[in-house]
């Protein structure tokens, strides 16, 4: 550092609470060279061996040093073909580094474009090695990438194969485009030239060229935010798809490319939906937690500060200096007065809260404070250790009170009960231990955990105790007997934190999977889960009211996000048996659900209260209806009828006999005056909806899984087991036109708002749109895993909600076939899902005989409203691009842009 070089070094803190693989494969990605240090012990050890073999196969540049003599032999051959610089005289160190110095100089603005171009090779094969629409690069950046390759010094690194496909691909893609535009050119300059106005139609042919170009710039810009989106690198995708939209908007004019710029800014914010951004910190954030009303929010972090926020804007209000080391934790005072820290450098610090003055620092400690947290009354601080203590302080005076001695190894975390009156730590020996705060006395032992736990809590009512450990779970336990009573399964990697919400109704946790997830505290069911996050999340804790999360991450920022945005945020649990459909009433209020209880029934969804039960069905009912003024309601069962029911009183009108096997869908015409009957025994039935007398029979040669309306009632089509959906006029019963591309049954078919596609959903995993007139498929929706068991338009025709057998429902966008959100908290097949008429909700139907309704708020705002939320919230002063991400648009030496200036 002393002679100007930046180092990336792979501190034994990585060892402790992330995947430290991962982290040394990103230092070795992000190095120029590869400072290796030859040792007995270094090339002896199977991590160093991958280290090296790792960094060997990115063509890395590596230097080995040579600090303690080892076997030739032991040697990796990757290094043994190079010379050393020996470090191993002491006497001779500065001669040593200065050596080591000029050859790290040697050639070195070569070896930093290797380690560019490498890295964004490494992206395209990450990303699969999009085409000329993806990753790709354009001059001028190609053109510098080309005398770069060509400019090789003899003793640099070759460019890896990735490296050199990427740009070889890069010129194949940009000399087509090019190719194209020629051609075009040369055509209207033809034409152009039989013309007396040459210089008019010139002008009007650059003007159009210049316009095809910015359009396909907005479109590959918008490619390049899914990109970003599909690495998990969020604030980027966010920030590229922004200047996508805005560059579209300057543009003007309603093309493809800027409809595609706006699905792709929606799908990204989507998926990213944290409410506020907390930017300053310049290394990891270690936790993050709430004052007492809600106002403001600390943090610390790893970059030696804590700091407090304002909740509401997320503007930074105190940066509190002092400790040596880094700060691992920090938690305001029961009355919001105070801050307790708790620092690497064995200590912990009491600050003002209003100040940031210091108060006190308690001393004590052998080894590194990882925790720290006040009493309920303030007048004692727990603090835990990696000394395999924890310890109690007088908070006035900053005196040892007791020590807690008895855990055998780092303790991770202590908290008090909320009475005071007892203390449960954590601890990397596997379990957490419950003490008596006054003598020190273990209470209980809480054993179960398969591996490290990082945290423990309790409830606020003090009977519970929720932990977290490197084992993937969460786990409840009974305060007083230590009795697990269950565990929390669902984090793909270590969880690091547990909370519960102030009601107690709810958990909290973080994970080393980057993600935050949300539980019901009674059950252990998963409610929410949130994205956004681009490295491993710490902390995670609610506000007092329990509307917020605030979460504390290793990409060096915390966030605030709503408790209830992209969650479940009503949970209408049927009978026990699997429930088959659900479907809003016209004005979005209510829902009917039908199941395997023979039953339909109606819910208020504001409130997750059942209103009504329709029961006469003598089988499964699988799947109900509003008619459009949501007066009634249509049931179709596998006792072979479909039945009119009063929405109102649940009584029923009339019953549509006639099929000869199960009916699997009815639906209401758009007047309200007939419905149509979908079965099993190869027919389509329309009916009079007043008096049930059957108006028309249309035949195939396999079951009918659905059939629907058009919006002016003259068509109906319907979806089939021979793979195909058709088209039928109501007048004739005549079939108009097949739809056929389908690999596997189509279990549901529906016309857009205006009648001029169709949705369709198939085995075969996809959901795919039709033009109407001529029967030709436009987009597949591919992303499922299973069946796609239904699919349905929005209102507006814009958005498409699928549902399908791999456990999600999923948003699209219409247009360009996008996918938006994928909704995964139900435990089993999602059979069945729906839109509110104002598109703000999603409601989906599970085997798990739960229906769930979920917040779409953010993936169908208007645009212009979206750019406006994200920027004054989600992006607050994270909105100037980066200088990678500057690279990645192709503009590496233009300043970096704020995506946000001018958005109000």
């Amino acid at each position: 550092k002393a002679r100007g070089f930046d180092t990336l070094i792979d501190r034994s803190e990585i060892y402790a609470l992330e995947d430290w693989w991962k982290r040394i494969e990103a230092l070795i990605a992000q190095a120029d060279t590869i400072v290796f240090i030859l040792s007995p012990d270094a090339v002896a050890s199977d991590v160093c061996q991958s280290e090296v073999r790792f960094a060997a196969s990115l063509n890395k540049r590596l230097a080995p040093i040579v600090w303690r003599r080892v076997d030739d032999k032991a040697v990796p051959p990757e290094l043994a073909r190079l010379n050393f610089i020996f470090f191993d005289d002491a006497a001779q160190f500065d001669a040593s580094l200065d050596r080591l110095a000029e050859a790290l100089e040697t050639d070195i603005d070569w070896v930093r474009k290797h380690t560019e171009f490498g890295e964004h090779a490494r992206r395209w094969m990450i990303a699969g090695r999009p085409g000329p629409r993806g990753l790709l690069l354009r001059p001028p950046a190609l053109d510098e990438a080309e005398r770069w390759i060509a400019s090789r010094p003899h003793n640099a690194p070759l460019p890896t194969e990735a490296a050199q496909a990427f740009i070889a691909m890069s010129r194949q893609a940009h000399t087509r485009r090019r190719n194209i535009l020629s051609a075009t050119l040369a055509a209207g300059l033809f034409v152009a030239l039989g013309l007396a106005g040459l210089a008019f139609w010139q002008r009007t042919i650059a003007v159009q060229q210049r316009r095809v170009a910015q359009e396909r710039q907005i479109g590959m810009t918008a490619e390049l935010a899914e990109g970003e989106l599909s690495a998990g690198r969020y604030l980027g995708a966010l920030r590229i798809a922004i200047l996508a939209v805005r560059r579209g908007r300057d543009v003007g004019g309603n093309f493809s490319q800027l409809v595609h710029a706006d699905a792709e800014l929606s799908r990204v914010a989507a998926h990213s939906n944290w409410r506020s951004l907390l930017f300053g910190h310049t290394d990891i954030v270690a936790s993050a937690a709430f004052n007492p009303d809600g106002s403001r929010i600390v943090t610390a972090s790893f970059d030696n500060t804590a700091r407090l926020w304002d909740a509401a804007s997320g503007r930074e209000l105190l940066i509190l200096r002092g400790p040596e080391g880094l700060v691992m934790c920090a938690a305001f005072s029961a009355d919001g007065s105070r801050i307790v820290t708790a620092s690497f450098d064995k200590t912990a610090q009491v600050w003002d809260a209003s100040t940031g003055a210091q108060l006190l620092t308690l001393r004590g400690h052998e080894a590194a404070v990882v925790s720290a947290a006040f009493s309920p009354d303030r007048s004692r601080v727990v603090t835990a250790s990696w000394d395999k203590t924890a310890r109690v302080w007088d908070a006035s005076s900053g005196e040892q009170i007791v020590v807690l001695q008895g855990h055998e190894e780092h303790v991770q975390s202590a908290a008090f009960s909320p009475d005071g009156a007892r203390i449960v730590t954590a601890s990397d020996d596997k379990t957490a231990r419950v003490w008596d705060a006054a003598s020190g006395k273990p209470i209980v032992a809480l054993q179960g955990h398969g591996d490290r736990l990082l945290a423990a809590a309790y409830s606020p009512d003090g009977s519970h105790i929720v932990t977290a450990s490197f084992d993937n779970t969460a786990r409840v336990w009974d305060a007083a007997s230590g009795k697990a009573i269950v565990a929390l399964r669902g984090h793909k990697d270590g969880v690091l934190s547990a909370a519960y919400s102030p009601d107690g109704s709810r958990i909290v946790t973080a994970s080393l999977d980057k993600t935050v997830r949300v539980w019901d505290a009674a059950s252990g069911q998963q409610l929410l889960v949130l994205r956004g996050h681009e490295d491993k999340v710490r902390s995670a804790a609610f506000s007092p009211d329990g509307s917020r999360i605030v979460t504390a991450s290793w990409d060096k920022t915390a966030r605030v996000w709503d408790a209830t945005d992209g969650k479940a945020i009503g949970i209408l649990q049927g009978p026990e048996n699997s429930l088959e459909s659900v479907a809003f009433s016209p004005d979005g209020l209510r829902v009917v659900i039908s199941s395997a209880d023979k039953t339909a029934r109606v819910w208020d969804v504001a409130a997750g209260r059942e209103l009504l039960a329709l029961r006469g069905h003598e089988g499964w009912v699988v799947a109900a209806a509003f008619s459009a003024d949501g007066s009634r309601i249509v049931t179709a069962s596998w006792d072979n009828t479909a039945r009119v029911w009063d929405a109102t009183t649940d009584g029923e009108i009339v019953v549509l006999r006639g099929h000869e096997d199960w009916v699997q869908s009815a639906t209401f015409s758009p007047d309200g005056s007939r419905i149509v009957t979908a079965s099993d025994d190869k027919t389509a039935r329309v009916w009079d909806a007043a008096s049930g007398k059957q108006l028309l029979t249309l035949r195939g040669a396999n079951a009918v899984w659905s059939a629907a309306f058009s919006p002016d009632g003259s068509r109906i089509v319907t979806a089939w087991w021979d793979h195909t959906a058709r088209v039928w006029d109501v007048a004739s019963g005549e079939e108009i036109v097949a739809l056929r591309g389908h690999e596997g049954r189509v279990h549901s078919a529906a016309f857009s708002p205006d009648g001029s596609h169709i949705v369709t959903a198939s085995d075969d995993q996809t959901a795919r749109i039709w033009d109407v007139a001529s029967g030709t498929e436009i987009l597949a929706l591919r992303g499922h895993d299973g069946d796609v068991k239904s699919a349905s338009y929005s209102r507006d025709g814009s958005r498409i909600v699928t549902a399908a057998g791999d456990n999600t429902a999923r948003l699209w966008d219409a247009a360009t076939g996008k996918e938006i959100m994928a909704l995964g908290a139900p435990d089993d097949v999602v059979t069945s899902a729906a839109l509110s008429p104002d598109a703000s909700r999603i409601i989906t139907a599970s085997y798990d005989n739960t229906a769930h309704v979920w917040d779409a708020s953010m993936a169908t705002m208007p645009t212009e409203k979206l750019l406006s939320s994200v920027c004054t919230r989600q992006l607050l002063g994270a909105s100037v691009m980066t200088r990678d991400e500057m690279r990645i648009i192709g503009e590496p030496d233009a300043p970096p842009i704020d995506v946000c200036a001018g958005v109000e």
